[in-house]
């Protein structure tokens, strides 16, 4: 299957709604403010008619900004398993989700393990990886949490493009704008807004910056910058690379 044909499947998944929505946020308006973007968004479309059409898809839009902030300050990714209605419920208490996604990622690590070696199975990438992801599996159950980025940066770096993370970060980035990702894959667009903004930044970010984020560094975790040994960086590197190993797939439209 093409990308064009992959585009097509999900935009063809999209409501109305969603469709203008997601032409209007490519087109230039970009992560504003929610009430920023509802002005933005009426003024630009011109009329309530069109805009009665638009308010379901505004909702959800504000409703999904705010919970996307609250994941950011508990520095967990969200896995595909869990429950969207726990993370809109606990948007207002950060601390309470950080608290309700640690557990959700203790207590059901065995189905989230089941889901992982699934998906898995359907990645294209070759015998070592599919190992490595295995090994890697095997030590965050061991509690060697320190062993999973080591092992999963250097496979993600080389089933992609043979090690140049930049080269990583400008394919994985272009296919995915907010034109090509459906609604029903937000998780997904938080883990790529991680991938552009803090796994593979450019330039000298300061080391305070990334001791605070649970989310694992390739620079960082590379030259021993900063120890990634907690339940929370290795739950992150898999889930990160859980989501590589997809969207690669996907863009060699290999996926079933």
């Amino acid at each position: 299957m093409t990308k064009s044909t992959n585009n097509h499947r999900n935009n063809s998944n999209q409501t109305l709604g969603e469709k203008l929505l997601s032409r209007i946020l490519t087109n230039g308006v970009g992560m504003r403010k929610p009430e920023e973007l509802s002005d933005k968004l009426i003024s630009f479309l011109g009329g309530p008619s069109i805009v009665s059409q638009l308010a379901k898809a505004i909702q959800s839009f504000v409703c999904w900004s705010q919970a996307v902030d609250a994941l950011n300050l508990t520095g967990w990714l969200p896995f595909r398993t869990v429950p969207l209605s726990y993370i809109v419920e606990y948007t207002s208490d950060s601390s309470q989700l950080d608290f309700w996604l640690s557990r959700y990622y203790t207590t059901e690590w065995s189905s989230i393990r089941h889901d992982m070696i699934l998906h898995l199975d359907c990645c294209q990438i070759d015998d070592e990886a599919r190992v490595a992801f295995r090994e890697a599996l095997i030590a965050h159950e061991l509690e060697l949490y320190r062993c999973v980025c080591r092992v999963l940066f250097p496979e993600i770096e080389r089933v992609v493009d043979g090690g140049h993370s930049k080269k990583l970060l400008d394919k994985l980035a272009v296919t995915q704008s907010l034109e090509h990702i459906s609604f029903q894959e937000r998780f997904d667009y938080v883990i790529c807004g991680q991938l552009i903004n803090h796994v593979y930044k450019s330039g000298k970010p300061l080391l305070k910056e990334l001791r605070e984020n649970p989310v694992p560094n390739r620079h960082a975790a590379s030259h021993g910058l900063v120890s990634y040994s907690s339940h929370k960086h290795s739950m992150n590197m898999l889930i990160f690379a859980d989501y590589i190993f997809r969207v690669v797939t996907t863009e060699n439209g290999s996926e079933t």
